[in-house]
C-alpha cells in the first residue's frame, strides 16, 4: 500500500516525495516517513488525494490502511 501512496504522490505532482540528491538524506527521510505536501505543487490539489495519500504513506506496518 506504501508503494501506491509513493506512486499517486508522484502521479499528482511530477516528481517523487523522497528523492534527494543525497542517498542517505532519502532513506533517512524514507525510514522515518518524513514528506510534505508543498506549494505550488498541491495548492490546487483538493484534500482528498492528500489524506489519501497520508493513509497509504505510514511506515508502521502495524497500522495499516483499510480497505473497507
Amino acid at each position: 500500500m506504501w508503494a501506491c501512496g509513493v506512486i499517486e504522490y508522484t502521479l499528482l505532482v511530477g516528481f517523487p516525495r523522497f528523492w534527494h540528491r543525497k542517498q542517505m538524506v532519502m532513506l533517512r527521510n524514507i525510514m522515518e516517513g518524513k514528506y510534505q505536501f508543498c506549494s505550488p505543487e498541491w495548492d490546487d490539489i483538493t484534500e482528498a488525494p492528500e489524506d489519501l495519500i497520508s493513509k497509504l504513506l505510514v511506515v508502521d506496518p502495524s497500522e495499516p490502511i483499510t480497505l473497507a
